[in-house]
């Protein structure tokens, strides 16, 4: 067919391909062949027809051999597959492992017994093996892309394809690796991330702990001396080893509370010597209410001279123990008290007595 056509033309730079075909005096192996007129001058005087080699497609297609060097790993392989899908380049694992490959025909039931002979006999899966796949398909139709699918063996590939421009055939080119050693590197890549990530998040876990106990320990310690506080323990310091804000925080409360309990004692020493002063000693505090100045404390001698019991007396007007004539109020207010003056005290059984009055800021 190739003679006929090259042999029929008149064009001096006529070319023609054939594409591969199962030739006859080479027992049924596929070839391709080449031709081209030969002429001297305008007078054509012969044909030149060239039989393509199998071995050097084959060359190209696996980088001689070496798909590892060429970047297609353990799994990975380029091939060329012609218009009606069957392969017009060897797989790679025939050349490479034909025993898996053999034993993946027979897992899948094709292309059939004899034709599987054909291949082992003549160790070639050109025109023999089906490769027809959505890539193919897309490919063949002009498309060009990459997709994740079943290659001829059944096996989850990520393939890249694209037709070829070559004249007279319609060929496409595939490129496919098994989809676990093409993703191999992403997933080593997420691993790690995802080992920095849990790194990352352990080194943040305990620095938010560290800057978290730094503040909460003497937050609780300040809590705690607060509670201590506020049941009247107020010997009690609040000890923080901080030279930041929480350690000013509390040498402040602690400043306080020992004001506080200075103070404590000190309003506890007067009571005391108020109560056991032999006197009678009453406080009051004047313009409390509508009434008048109020009392607001009276000593043991007090209660005693005057029969009343302390409760009687808190709270209630100056009038109730001091007759209204003696102007206690007024004089209250001028002086701010009253000392080594004799008043009348009124008792409960309305006796009348004499002792010291103070106003109530002087006594505290």
């Amino acid at each position: 067919m190739a003679y006929q056509k090259v042999r029929e033309t008149t064009e001096l730079d006529f070319v023609k391909l054939i594409d591969f075909q199962r030739y006859t005096p080479s027992f049924g192996a596929p070839a391709s062949f080449i031709g081209s007129p030969i002429f001297d001058g305008e007078k054509k005087i012969g044909v030149l027809l060239f039989q393509v080699p199998i071995d050097e497609i084959d060359r190209i297609m696996t980088g001689n051999r070496n798909w590892k060097k060429e970047g297609l790993g353990e799994s990975g392989e380029t091939y060329l597959v012609g218009s009606n899908h069957m392969m017009r380049s060897n797989s790679r694992f025939l050349i490479e492992k034909p025993t898996k490959y053999f034993e993946l025909l027979q897992q899948q039931g094709t292309p059939g017994k004899k034709t599987a002979e054909k291949i082992r006999k003549l160790s070639t899966s050109v025109l023999f093996q089906n490769a027809r796949t959505e890539a193919t398909v897309n490919a063949l139709q002009g498309n060009a892309g990459t997709t994740i699918i079943n290659n001829y063996s059944g096996i989850p590939v990520l393939s890249s394809y694209a037709p070829l421009n070559i004249q007279d055939v319609k060929w496409v080119i595939l490129s496919e690796m098994n989809v676990d050693e093409a993703f191999a590197p992403l997933k080593a890549l997420e691993d790690k991330i995802l080992w920095i990530a849990v790194f990352i998040s352990f080194f943040v876990i305990c620095f938010a702990y560290l800057i978290s106990k730094t503040f909460s320990t003497p937050i609780l310690q300040l809590i705690k001396g607060i509670e201590g506080f506020g049941k009247g323990d107020l010997p009690k310091k609040v000890h923080v080893s901080s030279t930041y804000e929480m350690g000013v925080l509390a040498t402040t409360f602690n400043q306080m509370a020992e004001n506080l309990h200075q103070a404590t004692l000190s309003k506890k020493y007067v009571d005391n010597v108020l109560a056991s002063m032999a006197e009678i000693l009453v406080v009051a505090s004047p313009a409390i209410n509508k009434s008048g100045a109020v009392i607001t404390k009276v000593n043991n001698s007090a209660t005693a001279a005057l029969g009343y019991a302390e409760k009687e007396l808190l709270g209630e007007p100056l009038e109730k123990i001091f007759l209204k004539e003696e102007q206690l109020e007024e004089e209250l207010i001028q002086k701010g008290f009253i000392h080594g003056a004799e008043k009348t005290y009124v008792a409960k059984k309305r006796e009348k007595n004499t002792g010291m009055v103070f106003r109530f800021r002087d006594v505290k």
